[in-house]
């Protein structure tokens, strides 16, 4: 008889290395996991705005698994490294934010070392348990490897849902090509032009949720919240003694994603977009998370410049809205 697997909650504890040491051998795709994790363990979101974040792993229903729907298994008692059962992570965040007037925002990443089939019934049975398809509300997959789309589309199929797909570039930096930012930055420091500054939440968010593309008045504390509780950079005037206006700004989001990038018009083509990439992606390693990027398909000019960073293709990736038809 074939030995059942069912999804259970993967409690980090205190001893994430060995998955986290797996997951590295296995970049570039593991690359948003890593930052997950990372976000998890060093608290960088709001827990009143992002109540619900948490890690499944695909595990044979044995022992104290069997069973039962509220299974957890400690992250240091699963041999991440045996290749003799499935290495299948599920990341659920559900916030309260609103984006673009929509309804609160949750969503579901995910990172299976096997491609997921399509036919395998008992795996699309445990995936689905995960969620609530009887519920109004969309399920959102986001940023998730291509490969994974024939298996997806077979589950909201399957949970009479339809599937709007908006697919894009996953693109990271890694650790080495970071380390020589500090002295673009440090030139920068040098200079009387410009000065580079965190952002200030409640200072800022609202010139930069008024012309993000996501943006909209529920948005607000969304960026509000990022800013508070994620590495971010300010490009100002010299002038600018009160750091009020940014003339060049980025943010980081939930899963560690460099988003939200901007420059004003009068200010574009003397390298302050560059700038302010490579001092959140200084930021980002010094918290030991991988700098990523999603870029748009038809955003020729944002994927020149991200690889003009250096930044390199994790993947193809798409977002996946499942909604009630």
């Amino acid at each position: 008889m074939a030995q059942k697997y069912s999804f259970v909650e993967l409690q980090l504890g205190n001893n994430v290395e060995n998955l986290v040491s797996v997951l590295e051998t296995l970049m570039p795709s593991t690359v948003q996991m890593l930052n997950l994790l990372k976000v998890k363990m060093g608290g960088l979101f709001s827990p009143e705005r992002v109540p619900y974040f948490k890690f499944f792993t695909y595990e044979p229903e044995v022992g104290s698994l069997r069973g039962k729907k509220d299974a957890q298994i400690l992250c240091s008692d699963r041999d991440w490294n045996t290749l003799d059962k499935p290495l299948f992570l599920v990341c659920i965040i559900n916030t309260k934010y609103i984006i673009k007037n929509s309804s609160n925002f949750s969503y579901t990443l995910m990172y299976s070392r096997e491609t997921p089939s399509p036919d395998d019934s008992d795996l699309i049975s445990a995936f689905s348990s995960l969620f609530d398809f009887g519920d109004k509300g969309d399920i959102v997959f986001g940023t998730m490897d291509v490969r994974y789309v024939p298996f997806i589309e077979k589950v909201t199929s399957l949970n009479n849902r339809n599937m709007v797909a908006y697919p894009n570039w996953t693109m990271f930096l890694d650790e080495t090509t970071v380390l020589g930012f500090e002295k673009d930055i440090e030139s920068n420091n040098e200079s009387s032009e410009f000065a580079i500054r965190p952002l200030s939440p409640d200072k800022h968010a609202p010139m930069i949720n008024s012309v993000w593309k996501f943006g909209s008045d529920g948005a607000l504390i969304h960026v509000n919240d990022q800013i508070r509780h994620s590495p971010s950079a300010g490009i100002f005037l010299s002038d600018d003694t009160t750091l009020s206006s940014p003339i060049c700004w980025t943010i980081t989001m939930p899963t560690g994603t460099i988003n939200a990038l901007h420059t004003i018009d009068a200010y574009r083509r003397k390298g302050l977009a560059e700038l302010a990439m490579k001092r959140v992606a200084v930021d980002l390693v010094r918290l030991r998370m991988r700098p990523l990027v999603e870029i748009e398909l038809e955003s020729t000019a944002s994927k020149n410049l991200m690889e003009k960073l250096g930044f390199q293709l994790a993947f193809d990736a798409i977002w996946i809205y499942c909604s009630v038809g």
